[in-house]
């Protein structure tokens, strides 16, 4: 009788854990902590520099101005997604290209949770300043993930088609240029009262993407309408 309740125990254990991903954590407890801090007023800063290193040993690090960065409360679940959207980028081109949309896509799905759990509050946005400094005030204490990015863009030359293929190629979407996209993910500590202060450089960089900017065809000149050649 033991035995027959140990192996439907394992079972149920089995069946619980899967071979599929983490349970995520339910939206309104991940934001609940920290709503309570901030109602407290237990808030702290961050204080990050964005910049690349000199090319040179006497240079000094040149600011990088206009980067995106996102502050949101500290979540597993997220990271993990990350972490395999990065173990997997260079599997094939076509992961390599998607890698961009598929961080875009991670990150809007967790905010998206974020509200749904009544913590839209709790997202905050910055863009580096000239002088490359980006500042978040008024966090509540806990654990934070700091999310940012930056674009390098490059022109490309346009294919040149032979007269005879135009024809063919009308409706394909062409790529005008490319955007090297530099992302920085860091893990933060908010304590009451302190600020926390963070480096961005070109050192720290944890995934590069493309992002390739496309020319769509014109509407006009779309396919022939569908005939009905029975």
């Amino acid at each position: 009788m033991r035995r027959g309740l140990a192996i439907i125990a394992m079972a149920a254990v089995v069946v619980a854990g899967g071979s599929g991903p983490a349970t995520a954590q339910d939206p309104s407890e991940r934001v609940a902590p920290y709503l309570q801090a901030l109602e407290a007023r237990e808030t702290g800063e961050i204080t990050g520099r964005v910049f690349g290193e000199s090319k040179r040993p006497s240079g000094a690090p040149m600011p990088y101005a206009g980067v995106s960065v996102v502050a949101v409360p500290y979540g597993a679940d997220l990271e993990r997604q990350l972490d395999a959207i990065k173990q997997r980028q260079r599997d094939t081109m076509k992961t390599y290209l998607d890698v961009y949309a598929q961080v875009a896509a991670a990150r809007s799905a967790y905010e998206r949770d974020l509200r749904a759990g009544g913590g839209g509050a709790l997202i905050r946005e910055s863009v580096s300043d000239a002088e490359g400094v980006v500042r978040f005030t008024g966090l509540p204490a806990g654990q934070w993930l700091l999310l940012g990015w930056r674009e390098e863009k490059h022109a490309v030359k346009a294919p040149r088609i032979p007269p005879k293929d135009e024809g063919k190629f009308a409706q394909t979407p062409v790529v005008t240029g490319y955007a090297a996209v530099s992302y920085w993910r860091v893990p933060v500590s908010v304590r009451a009262g302190e600020t926390t202060a963070v480096s961005l450089s070109d050192r720290g960089v944890w995934l590069t993407a493309v992002r390739e900017e496309l020319k769509q065809p014109d509407a006009a000149t779309g396919p022939p309408p569908f005939r009905d050649r029975r």
